[in-house]
């Protein structure tokens, strides 16, 4: 197989993948830590396999770099709660996936994106639009665990903000496998 083909055969599961997640953090606020290891697991078979590279060029160095500084730079942002552990996972399976550079271009797409987000749950809160863009900006959220006798309650934390599917749609759009494609 050509290494054209080698990688468009991965555009599809890349694809699925990026849309799972979105739809996932979007919806739910939730990225499953089964997908991200299963995805993991792939891309090390995928770099095992192709002498230390990805069908779409990515090299494991890159990739480990990629990995490494997702974790580095978005771990202050979960330790804050300003950011779930799924997005620093998921993040951190980009760099992985597309390497340290593209990861740059994506998360600078995904901030503004998250931004726009956020800027419109602050405009509209105090409007006649809140109670319809409400529920389609905040995600549904599981109700809240009942406090265990002698505890407080326990508030969940409020993460509005899908920063994981902005970095999947950045990702679908700005990331190698589908960027590096032949035209026509």
């Amino acid at each position: 197989m050509s290494r054209v083909s080698d990688h468009t055969a991965w555009v599809l599961p890349w694809a699925l993948f990026l849309a799972a997640v979105a739809l996932g953090d979007g919806l739910q606020r939730r990225i499953p830590n089964r997908l991200l290891l299963g995805t993991v697991i792939v891309l090390a078979v995928l770099y095992a396999t192709g002498a230390g590279r990805l069908p779409w060029g990515t090299g494991i160095v890159p990739g480990l770099l990629g990995a490494a500084m997702a974790l580095a730079a978005l771990l202050v942002f979960y330790a804050t709660g300003l950011m779930g552990a799924g997005d620093v996972k998921f993040a951190a399976v980009l760099g992985l996936a597309l390497g340290w550079r593209p990861l740059l271009t994506i998360w600078a797409a995904a901030s503004v994106l998250a931004g726009l987000h956020a800027l419109l749950i602050v405009a509209t809160r105090n409007t006649a639009w809140w109670a319809w863009l409400a529920p389609l900006l905040a995600g549904r959220r599981p109700a809240p665990a009942a406090p265990q006798q002698g505890q407080g309650a326990r508030q969940p934390r409020l993460r509005p903000v899908p920063y994981g599917s902005y970095l999947a749609v950045a990702a679908l759009a700005l990331g190698p496998p589908l960027a590096a494609l032949p035209a026509g």
